[in-house]
């Protein structure tokens, strides 16, 4: 569904999700960008039928939970500032962790919909000091622990280092 969205559309349709109500100035601020080019850009998210109205009905293929991966990541230089911060604009991206081992980046993200993620390994894949893009899909939550390590059972957010996101 998502797949025709640059990033800047991402970010709105995600801004709009957390909160329909807010101004325009507010989108434009965090996105970089006029408030008419903001105008445009959502009536152009409702003419394509992406946003279904005013109060952010986001389209769905349903009610259930959003989908969470893991995305793998090979990059040529392991400190790179700038790649850190591309991923970091990318809506869907919740974390991102250095690692040891066979990979050097890990980060977590969740979708509406599996064409989102199959985008967004897209962009990452071009992303000039990226040399390996991988993804693993989560299945279902067996466990969760709260930011104090009581177990929470079928959480629906993944609980992160240090407390949930």
């Amino acid at each position: 569904m998502y797949r025709s969205l640059d990033n800047v559309d991402r970010q709105l349709v995600a801004l709009l999700e957390t909160n329909a109500r807010m101004p325009a100035t507010e989108l434009a601020k965090r996105a970089g960008l006029a408030r008419s080019t903001i105008h445009e850009r959502i009536s152009r998210l409702e003419r394509k039928g992406i946003i279904l109205g005013y109060s952010a009905i986001v389209r769905k293929t349903d009610d259930t939970e959003n989908t969470r991966a893991l995305i793998y990541l090979n990059t040529t230089q392991k400190r790179s500032s700038h790649l850190l911060g591309v991923l970091e604009s990318f809506p869907e991206i919740r974390s991102c962790f250095s690692t040891s081992g066979t990979c050097d980046l890990v980060c977590w993200a969740e979708f509406s919909h599996l064409e989102d993620l199959d985008a967004l390994l897209d962009e990452i894949a071009l992303l000039p000091t990226v040399e390996r893009v991988e993804s693993s899909v989560m299945l279902a939550s067996k466990f969760e622990k709260d930011s104090i390590g009581a177990t929470v059972r079928n959480a629906s957010t993944l609980a992160v280092v240090g407390g949930q996101n």
